[in-house]
């Protein structure tokens, strides 16, 4: 009778360690389930998600801006045309010593204080300073080649193409085409149709100004990838801007050649 009991007491206790050991396998089953189909979620159904998140940080869009429109004779003669220079530009929250930096490359390169202390106006008065801005226009051959040998000092500093306006006929039609100019403050607000950065040039007499609408064209942009320091590392897509389109003077050039040879010297010409 002694040993059924024992018998007894022992199957019992063996049926609770399974019904235990059953319960710890179902839990450590369904840990493992949902551990996996988490992964599957983060790694395949939402990784396009994760992966535009990320992109946010390193995809910005950059405003292009178009070739300003020519002004020409009615035989097709150009007056004033667009001209490549290169500009030195910065990437200012990007840079960690501004002062230094600026510092530093009025040295290496040779830079004027007034252009120095016309970037700094310009930086105070910005709230773009993830974006790159022109510290110096028209750089010289010798300029370029000394930055390029110490670039990697300034890692948020670049070299960069741009257009500048240039009069080929001189004074002959200066009086009436104008000139353009850096954009102000008071510009930029009054401007409710285009979106100027503070490095534009824009018409501030003549016919520089007053065909400023259709001279600038309509402006484009592109995303593109940057590094850590803002610069480009590829372009991703782009939307193509609008040329300005030309304009065209009626006025006679060798008319008025004489007419500047005749007046010179006299008083109101």
């Amino acid at each position: 009778m002694s040993e059924i009991s024992n018998l007894d007491r022992e199957n019992l206790t063996f049926r609770q360690l399974r019904k235990r050991s059953t319960f710890l396998f179902l839990l450590i089953t369904l840990l493992g389930l949902i551990t996996f189909f988490q992964i599957i979620k983060l790694t395949i159904l939402e990784s396009n998600l994760y992966a535009t998140k990320s992109d946010e940080n390193r995809i910005i869009r950059v405003p292009i801006y178009p070739s300003r429109g020519l002004i020409r004779l009615s035989n097709e003669e150009i007056v004033v045309e667009n001209i490549v220079s290169q500009a030195l530009t910065i990437v200012p929250n990007k840079t960690q010593d501004i002062e230094l930096t600026l510092v530093e490359l009025k040295q290496n390169l040779g830079l004027k204080d007034h252009d120095l202390s016309t970037f700094k106006r310009k930086l105070s008065k910005t709230n773009s300073k993830y974006r790159s801005m022109v510290i110096v226009e028209n750089l010289t051959k010798e300029q370029i080649a000394r930055f390029s040998v110490d670039k990697e000092k300034w890692p948020s500093v670049s070299i960069k193409a741009q257009l500048m306006r240039f009069n080929l006929l001189g004074p002959v039609f200066s009086h009436v085409t104008g000139y353009v100019g850096s954009i102000n403050p008071e510009e930029i607000d009054a401007s409710e149709d285009f979106s100027y950065p503070l490095t534009s040039q824009i018409g501030k007499t003549g016919v520089e100004k007053f065909y400023e609408g259709t001279l600038r064209g309509m402006a484009g942009f592109k995303n593109i990838e940057v590094d850590v320091y803002g610069k480009e590392i590829r372009e991703l897509s782009r939307f193509i801007p609008e040329k300005g389109k030309d304009i065209y003077l009626g006025l006679d050039k060798e008319l008025q050649v004489l007419a500047r040879k005749e007046l010179a010297g006299r008083k109101g010409a």
